[in-house]
């Protein structure tokens, strides 16, 4: 395939993870109630981490292929752990209140928050080990770069629409958010620590 298909091919791939149910997008939502701004940057955050990831992947495969076993109950408790606090993050977070115009306090936190989910993510960890390397030797740059521009245009239209739902019913949309982002992130929470008792024990 030629430059543009295989930027098509990554951008659909994209698109279809980044937009399923899951922390990431739970995380997402609920950080919109404060404002698009917000939630944008904590996916910038996320974002960054796919590249530290497929860097990691591309230049430590042949190494990581045999000793992944041995490490990966460890990424599963580190995700218990992160995912419980964002569960509680979450759920003690503030109403709707837009930061339109208003500086953002507390950028680098919000930034560290979504490249720390993504880095210790096994999820994230195992699709760069398989999909992700054999997405790359098969349609390279122009299918990583298809990836990114998915994963930039989510990160900005979601929150916003998240954020107009709010202006429209903020009453309602907070509390479906908040009960919907808090479960999603304590099921994954327990779910990664079920794996990692599984595996250590």
């Amino acid at each position: 395939m030629g430059v543009v298909e295989n930027l098509f091919v990554g951008f659909v791939l994209g698109l279809s993870s980044i937009a399923s149910p899951g922390p990431f997008n739970a995380y997402l939502a609920n950080l919109a109630l404060k404002g698009w701004k917000r939630a944008f940057i904590f996916g910038i955050g996320n974002a960054i981490s796919d590249f530290v990831l497929m860097g990691a992947t591309i230049m430590l495969y042949e190494m990581l292929r045999s000793k992944i076993e041995g490490f990966l109950c460890y990424f599963y408790l580190a995700s218990a752990v992160i995912f419980a606090y964002l569960a509680f993050d979450a759920y003690k977070g503030g109403e709707h209140d837009k930061t339109e115009g208003k500086p953002i306090s507390g950028s680098f936190p919000l930034f560290l928050k979504g490249l720390t989910i993504g880095v210790v993510n096994p999820v994230q960890i195992t699709w760069w080990l398989t999909a992700g390397l054999a997405s790359i030797s098969m349609f390279g740059i122009p299918w990583m770069a298809g990836l990114a521009l998915s994963g930039m245009i989510w990160i900005s239209l979601f929150p916003k629409m998240i954020e107009t739902g709010c202006d429209y019913n903020s009453r309602l949309a907070t509390f479906i958010i908040k009960l919907v982002s808090t479960s999603i992130l304590l099921a994954f929470s327990a779910y990664f620590l079920l794996l990692f008792i599984i595996k250590y024990l």
